[in-house]
């Protein structure tokens, strides 16, 4: 059964969750093929054949994909109109053949459906290779339309391309920042090695963004206002059009690097918001390198503890370790003997910690570390 669009639903995205779906998408991605052939519109037999080829039917029912395209083309997908082009006869002519021409709502559809598909499958490698590399070619790209600003007449064509190019790694820059922020809040804890290495693409990308922006502002005082108007003008001569976008491009550009009184600039918010994120994960990568270095385990000393006690030559020598280690000392022992044994189990404790242990209480120079006392234990 079907859905019927409701009220804010487009109905050019109504065919996705169809009972028909995998059929209407076909039949859209054949309509779509056509026309990158230069064929704009398709007949009866030729759905039939591309849904054939396409493997999901061998022997496609005509009924029902005869149903689909009308069905596509009551939500806007496609089209119809008579097909009178082989028309012999009367009767041939009130047969009512149709063809079927892809609607630009419908071509839409499916841009919007292949972008989907497309920044899936690269949304991973993207956020694994933040990089700053479209900030320093912003920086060269502005350095070349400043040079044609100060051409008494610019060539056109390399202005519209340079701000082509400008334009398109401006855009890989605003998707890397959403990228990086989106990463550190969610991984800001982590000391993985993908996390380290976010920090450092973090880093990296910060300060190339700081000199970016000091890059910016210095073009856009050289540029602004004469000089850029020339350079809207030599394109404008080329196309009216492309100088009207140029325009806004260049505004959308300036506002996302250039701050106003009251209003800090895109690239100030991604700075603010990436700085707190990269120190707090800097500083839990540090934490968890000093708990690693300085770690505690007390059930672990207290198993090398028991192991010296049940290596001790003698009574005499288990009680000697037993005062030094819990500090028990009886009455009218002397203030040196304190002393002493107290060193001693300092001593001893570091050398629990350092994770090596003495082969014998009597504290003999030879020492084995506690792996191999662990070892030896089992």
């Amino acid at each position: 059964m079907s859905l019927s669009p409701g009220p804010g639903r487009i109905e050019a995205f109504a065919y996705l969750t169809d009972d028909q779906a995998p059929l209407y998408r076909t039949i859209m991605r054949a309509f779509v093929q056509s026309k990158d052939r230069f064929v704009f519109q398709l007949r009866l037999p030729d759905v039939l054949e591309a849904i054939r080829l396409s493997g999901i039917c061998e022997t496609p029912d005509p009924d029902q994909t005869d149903a689909a395209l009308t069905r596509l083309c009551e939500w806007g997908n496609l089209q119809k109109h008579p097909d009178v082009r082989n028309v012999l006869t009367v009767e041939d002519f009130f047969a009512q053949h149709y063809a079927f021409r892809l609607t630009a709502q419908g071509e839409a559809a499916e841009k919007a459906l292949v972008l989907f598909g497309t920044e899936s499958d690269v949304a991973h490698v993207r956020e694994n290779e933040l990089h700053a590399t479209a900030l320093s070619d912003i920086r060269r790209l502005l350095e070349d339309l400043l040079q044609l600003s100060s051409q008494g007449d610019p060539d056109a064509t390399e202005v519209h391309c340079n701000m082509l190019l400008l334009q398109a790694r401006f855009q890989t820059v605003t998707a890397t920042a959403q990228a990086l922020i989106k990463r550190l809040e969610s991984e800001v804890g982590s000391q993985s090695a993908d996390g380290q290495r976010l920090l450092q693409h973090g880093e990296r990308f910060v300060g190339e963004l700081v000199l970016t922006v000091d890059a910016v502002g210095k073009t856009v005082h050289d540029l602004e206002p004469s000089s850029f108007e020339r350079l809207i003008r030599a394109v404008a001569r080329r196309s009216v059009h492309d100088s009207i976008e140029m325009k806004s491009q260049w505004d959308c550009f300036r506002r996302w690097f250039i701050s106003d009184p009251g209003c800090p600039s895109h690239a100030e918010l991604v700075r603010e918001r990436a700085r707190p994120l990269i120190t707090a994960g800097l500083n839990a990568v540090a934490r968890a390198n000093d708990r690693r270095i300085h770690r505690i385990d007390r059930a672990s000393d207290f198993r090398v503890l028991a192991r010296w006690f049940a290596q001790a030559e003698s009574d005499a020598d288990a009680h000697r370790l037993w005062r030094s280690v819990f500090g028990l000392f009886p009455r009218g022992t002397s203030l040196s003997m304190i002393e002493r044994s107290t060193t001693t189990r300092c001593t001893m404790f570091r050398q629990i910690r350092a994770g090596w242990m003495p082969r014998r209480c009597g504290f003999q120079s030879v020492f084995v570390t506690t792996a191999t006392a662990r070892r030896r234990a089992c």
